[in-house]
């Protein structure tokens, strides 16, 4: 499965962001967003909202699972597998 949050965490992080700088743009604490680094699941304008901060389209990481076929059993056993899906940022 997909881990959302560690995606957030990880694009912020290869733009060289801070989650101080971040959770400012997102108006919540810091510890707020560490909780969103932790969650597999997120609701639809939140994620919405990171994306424009952050320039990223999340939902192009559900949309290109869907795209290839895979269903959440196929995600879990590329995980178990330690096999990065690569997803190209639009």
């Amino acid at each position: 499965m997909l881990k959302i949050g560690g995606e957030i965490e990880k694009v912020l992080n290869e733009r060289g962001l801070s989650v101080i700088w971040f959770s400012r743009q997102l108006m919540c604490s810091r510890a707020n967003v560490y909780k969103i680094f932790s969650r597999y699941h997120i609701d639809t304008y939140l994620l919405y909202r990171i994306s424009r901060i952050l320039n990223f389209d999340f939902f192009h990481l559900y949309s290109a699972m869907l795209d290839c076929g895979e269903t959440c059993a196929d995600v879990d056993e590329a995980e178990k597998q330690d096999i990065d899906i690569k997803i190209e940022e639009k």
